[in-house]
């Protein structure tokens, strides 16, 4: 029996969101709090599935409050302070 979507925890939406990218990368992908919901292994397989991205030429624009998450995966962070921009010295280069 098949399950509607909408049934699913919010865990496996993402998984799903992250299975239909899977199978068609995007040259550009725009996430929005992708690590919301995930456990443990869901975040592991999205860092996997973020570097594989990026090897293959994929440019990220993440979204996270997941500060450690998201400079484990990406080559430059910004950040807002006080409503001012800054960028992130360790992801600098």
């Amino acid at each position: 029996m098949f399950s509607r979507v909408r049934t699913f925890s919010t865990g496996m939406q993402k998984r799903l969101c992250i299975a239909k990218i899977v199978a068609r990368p995007p040259r550009v992908l725009f996430l929005d709090e992708p690590y919301s919901g995930l456990d443990e292994d869901g975040i592991r397989m999205l860092n996997r599935f973020l570097l594989t991205l990026k090897t293959q030429g994929c440019t990220v624009f993440m979204v996270t409050h997941h500060r450690e998450q998201g400079l484990a995966t990406g080559d430059r962070a910004l950040y807002l302070d006080g409503g001012k921009l800054h960028m992130e010295p360790s992801a600098m280069g």
